[in-house]
This record gives C-alpha cells, sequence and structure tokens, in this order.
C-alpha cells in the first residue's frame, strides 16, 4: 500500500465519519462514494461496510456498521471513532465534506494513474510494443477519468427494464409531487407586483423548517438550503422582509444577495467565479433568480438558451446540482382573455424556452382587480414528473401567505358576471343576519362571503351617501340594518 499522509489520513476518515453518520446526505453529495477510493485501512473498511449495508437496504447507523466490521472480523471494539453520534441526527452533514470527499477522490485518481504508469514502465521493459503499451494506458486513464466526480456522461441510454426500476435517490424529491427537484427548473410565474419574491422566500421558510412544512399546500420532505440571487429588493427592503421572520433558524438555510452591482451577469467571468465559491461555501440543495428578465432581457430563443447554459456552467455536476427555481413575469393578458389551468403556461412572458425547459412552473394571478384586495390564486400549470394538484386562494399575511377556504370560485371564474352583480337588499340582510356589526366585519363578509369588491363594500355601507342610507345607522361604531 502506498503511504498516506497525516492530513489524507484523517480526510478519509471524516468522510467516512460524514457517510455513516448522514447516509442519506451521503447518497446525495457523494454520489461516487466507493471504497476503493480509500487507501487508510480503517476508512476503506468504514465504506465498505457502508455499500454492503446499502445495497442490502440495511439501516446504516455506527451501530450498524460496528457489528458489520465485527462480524467480518475487521475490529474488535468500536474505538472512539464510533462515538454515539445521535447529537449529528438533527444536522446536515457538514458543508466541507463533499470538498474533502473530492480531494480524496482526486488522491485515488492519481493513485490509479500512478500505478497505470509504472506498469506501462514494467511493460516497456519487458519488451512489449510500445503502441500497445500506448493504448493501454490510454484506455486505463480514460476509463479511470469516467470515474470521477467532475467527469458526468454527456449522454446516456437506458434498457426499459432499468427505466422500470429507476428510484430517485433519496431526499431528491424536496417538495410536493415532484414540483420541486434537484437537477430541475421550477418557474413562478405572475404579474408585477403580486408576490412572486415573497413566494420564493416562503420557499426557502418553508425549507429551513423542514418535514412537517408546506409551500402553498404542498408538503416539504426533507429540509434543504436556499440561495436567492436577486435584483429586485435592496437591502432597506430585505430588511423589512426578515423583519417577521425567525432569522436565528434560517441562518443555516438561506443567503440572500442584496441586488449585485452590475446585475446578475453570467457572461463575466469575475461574477460566475464569486457565484461557484459562494455555492462551494454555501451548498445549496436549491438556487433562485429574481426575476429572470434580470439574466435574459431579450425574448429571443438563442437569448433564453444561452441564458440557462451560463446558469448551469456555474453550477455544480451531475447529482450535486441543486434545484433552480426562475422568477418570471407573465404578459398582459388581451382583451377578453383569460387564462386558466395548464393553459396559463402560454402567459409566462418572453421566449417559448421559459415554459418548455422548467420541469414544474406556478403561475400566481390576483383574486380580483380590486389593487387593496391582497388575495391571490395559485396554480400549478406544468409538472412533468408528477401531479399538478389543485389550485388554491391564499392571502399575503406577515411576510407569507395564509390560505383563504371559503373563496368563491365561481365569482373568480366568471369576472364578468361578478362585475355586473350588485349588492342588493337581500345580501344586506344575510350580512347582519346576526345583528349590528362593526363596518370593518360588515365589509369582510361582502368581500369573503359574497364575492364582491372592497370599493363596493364600503360604498354600500355608507349611511349618509350609500344607496341604502336610508336603511343603515351607524351608533357607537356599530352598524345596524333595518
Amino acid at each position: 500500500m502506498n503511504a498516506i499522509s497525516q492530513i489524507d489520513h484523517e480526510s478519509e476518515l471524516a468522510v467516512a465519519f460524514a457517510a455513516i453518520n448522514w447516509p442519506e446526505e451521503a447518497r446525495i453529495h457523494l454520489p461516487t462514494l466507493t471504497a476503493t477510493h480509500f487507501a487508510d485501512p480503517h476508512a476503506k473498511n468504514i465504506v465498505t461496510a457502508f455499500e454492503d449495508l446499502d445495497a442490502a437496504g440495511k439501516t446504516i447507523s455506527t451501530t450498524t456498521v460496528c457489528t458489520w466490521l465485527r462480524d467480518a472480523n475487521l475490529i474488535d471494539a468500536p474505538g472512539p471513532f464510533f462515538a454515539d453520534a445521535s447529537e449529528h441526527r438533527d444536522r446536515n452533514m457538514p458543508h466541507s465534506v463533499v470538498e474533502v470527499y473530492r480531494r480524496v477522490e482526486d488522491h485515488a485518481h492519481t493513485r490509479r494513474v500512478g500505478a497505470l504508469l509504472k506498469h506501462a514502465d514494467a511493460e516497456l521493459n519487458a519488451g512489449r510494443p510500445c503502441n500497445e503499451v500506448l493504448a493501454a494506458l490510454t484506455s486505463g486513464i480514460e476509463a479511470t477519468a469516467t470515474k470521477r466526480h467532475d467527469a458526468p456522461a454527456a449522454i446516456e441510454f437506458l434498457r426499459p427494464s432499468e427505466l422500470r426500476d429507476f428510484e430517485p435517490p433519496s431526499g431528491w424529491n424536496l417538495v410536493g409531487d415532484f414540483h420541486l427537484q434537484r437537477e430541475s427548473v421550477t418557474v413562478i410565474g405572475g404579474a408585477p407586483g403580486i408576490g412572486k419574491s415573497r413566494a420564493l422566500l416562503s420557499l426557502a421558510v418553508a425549507g429551513a423548517n423542514g418535514p412537517g412544512a408546506q409551500w402553498f399546500g404542498l408538503g416539504v420532505h426533507r429540509r434543504f438550503r436556499t440561495m436567492i440571487l436577486q435584483t429586485e429588493n435592496g437591502r432597506v427592503r430585505l430588511q423589512r422582509d426578515f423583519a417577521e421572520q425567525p432569522v436565528e433558524r434560517l441562518d443555516e438555510y438561506l443567503r440572500v444577495c442584496p441586488p449585485p452591482p452590475f446585475g446578475i451577469r453570467f457572461d463575466r467571468a469575475d461574477f460566475c467565479a464569486q457565484l461557484r465559491a459562494s455555492i462551494r461555501e454555501f451548498r445549496p440543495d436549491v438556487i433562485g433568480i429574481d426575476p429572470w428578465n434580470a439574466v435574459a432581457a431579450e425574448d429571443k430563443q438563442r437569448d433564453y438558451l444561452a441564458a440557462f447554459e451560463a446558469i448551469r456552467s456555474a453550477l455544480p455536476p451531475g447529482v450535486e446540482r441543486p434545484a433552480f427555481v426562475i422568477v418570471a413575469h407573465t404578459r398582459k393578458p388581451s382583451a377578453n382573455e383569460r387564462h386558466s389551468g395548464a393553459g396559463l403556461l402560454a402567459t409566462l412572458a418572453g421566449s417559448y424556452v421559459l415554459g418548455s425547459v422548467p420541469r414544474a412552473a406556478f403561475v400566481v394571478q390576483r383574486a380580483t382587480n380590486d389593487t387593496t384586495d391582497d388575495r391571490i390564486v395559485w396554480t400549478c400549470c406544468k409538472n412533468n414528473d408528477g401531479e399538478m394538484g389543485q389550485r388554491s386562494a391564499w392571502v399575503r399575511s406577515n411576510g407569507s401567505f395564509d390560505r383563504v377556504d371559503d373563496f368563491d370560485w365561481q365569482a373568480f371564474d366568471n369576472p364578468d358576471a361578478k362585475a355586473k352583480r350588485e349588492i342588493d337588499e337581500d345580501v344586506m340582510a344575510e350580512v347582519f343576519a346576526d345583528g349590528a356589526r362593526t363596518k370593518a366585519e360588515a365589509v369582510r363578509s361582502l368581500i369573503e362571503d359574497h364575492g364582491f369588491q372592497k370599493s363596493a363594500a364600503y360604498a354600500a355601507l355608507d349611511e349618509s351617501k350609500g344607496r341604502f342610507a336610508g336603511r343603515i345607522s351607524n351608533v357607537g361604531g356599530l352598524i345596524s340594518w333595518t
């Protein structure tokens, strides 16, 4: 066995330790993990145990690994390395592990190439023809390179049986029915000022909360880190956005950039280099760009494809690649034009590429044309890998969104019919059926229970100038209907 330095010894043991204490994250962030990369005998044995237990579908923990090693007569006692690691189970794998494993893998690559060169030298000294030795050496080095973390396959063909038996890696599906998944693009579209940035931020907060949290009614399957590149909001607005958030809990899981001085410039080498360094340090599971037109200002297909390629080039390769969320504008609809369901995909502004590249897309619409109405309608209009799910209604509240359970879908789907409706005596009688109430309560009832706009509600409740001025009275702040 080749000599291994103390630094390499510690690095290999650190990776082995991470694999058995965070097995699910190891499958995602250490996709090429194999015992053949390790020179340290203890680390090699531990990772061999990991591979064997994983292949058998057994639980991976310090206990099961120790049992495997004892059964294989590789250890007599656990030793200090296998101290109880229960304190780690509620935390994520340290950010540094991926970088350490890359160094371990690179050193393994160097050892393999060294062994190939040594063998080639022996073959030449034994009189084997030079062209044969060179061909064997080239083939060996190419085979070695394909196993490295930075050499993903450019194209791959699979048999139907392999496709049938495919199971996404644990932790791959982050939210919903593959509405947000690693290596894929998800779009959040909507009109300006409707709350798209807030929706992206609420996604990051849900990811920090982990299983049990929801994002617009979709379940979060694991805790994940989010990095948001945005040009919309400066530090003052960001301060307000986070004033009502539990920032101490979010610090480990979220990074947001104030608007970069030169914008989001994937065409600049310095920007891409600094972005790559930030991604390596934070290791996000999700990267969001807000808004998309800060990246692709033109609407031409060529510009959109170039922008996507520039973004991908700045992201980690293979299964380490995070999920990608784009915040995009929707175009202003033409007269008498109204889209719903899958048809909302056509409302995304710009090239059709923006709707074709993502695996999933959401569009947010205003509940009414009333600018003071904070309710929105949330619709998944595309999900290539799962069910789209039902649309839902929400109201902006406390920096996030609260669900509206009694939303008037008939009025939303038929806005013209709603516009022709008037608040009549029967409606007013229903509003005050239980007696006097405050104006705020009456307004809320007319809006939420009967589907009228806020302006119409206030006009109807005007006791001095409204159409029902003779039938309503305001005494001590309570409005009565007679």
